[in-house]
């Protein structure tokens, strides 16, 4: 009897932790770092102590930025202008360069709302690449390079040589039901599915 008590007991707090485990990543999960950088110039002009970081988007007060219905990254030097834009399964970049041509740059995102997906694609939404490896997709002609590995993406573009306005579409996949099933073997892998579905539908 006591045997049988302990073994119950065991695992209502095994559940029980798994739920606080969720619910505790829900609010992480819907937070996010990123950089902004131009080749041979090593500041964050997604930092709003740069000065180029107009009112109104989600860095204009710092970071972490909170994902949410508004743009949550801008930059804008008058010349010169790049957002972010996260909105559920998707992350829109708009990049307008001005008259003397764009300079290449990188993009740097990080938090744990990456780590439910698994893949990613550029623009089409059809060529779906495994997470470690890079996707490339173009925007009147000019290609830019997205690498999703683990909490981190990577948006790499060499910049083009006439000015104008460039947008690109990051598509994130999940993984496929037959993962799903194999991380839900076991009280650990249950809690990880609960915590990935919560943050998918938090951050939606």
């Amino acid at each position: 009897m006591k045997l049988k008590t302990l073994q119950t007991m065991g695992l209502a707090l095994a559940a029980a932790s798994s739920l606080a485990l969720a619910q505790a990543s829900t609010a992480s999960a819907c937070t996010i770092f990123g950089t902004l950088e131009f080749d041979g110039d090593p500041a964050n002009y997604y930092d709003p102590g740069n000065g180029d970081v107009p009112p109104g988007y989600g860095n204009s007060d710092g970071e972490p930025v909170d994902i949410g219905p508004g743009v949550e990254f801008g930059y804008d030097d008058g010349d010169d202008m790049d957002t972010a834009d996260f909105s559920g399964h998707t992350l829109l970049i708009h990049e307008v360069v001005s008259p003397d041509g764009g300079g290449g740059r990188t993009q740097h995102f990080s938090g744990s709302f990456f780590e439910v997906f698994s893949e990613l694609s550029v623009d089409d939404g059809q060529s779906w690449i495994p997470s470690g490896q890079p996707a490339t997709g173009t925007s009147n002609g000019e290609p830019m390079t997205a690498t999703l590995n683990g909490d981190e993406l990577t948006l790499r573009w060499d910049g083009p040589t006439p000015p104008g306005a460039y947008d690109f579409a990051i598509l994130f996949g999940v993984p496929e039901p037959s993962t799903w099933a194999m991380m839900a073997l076991g009280f650990g892998g249950l809690g990880a599915m609960l915590r990935r579905q919560r943050r998918r539908v938090a951050c939606a």
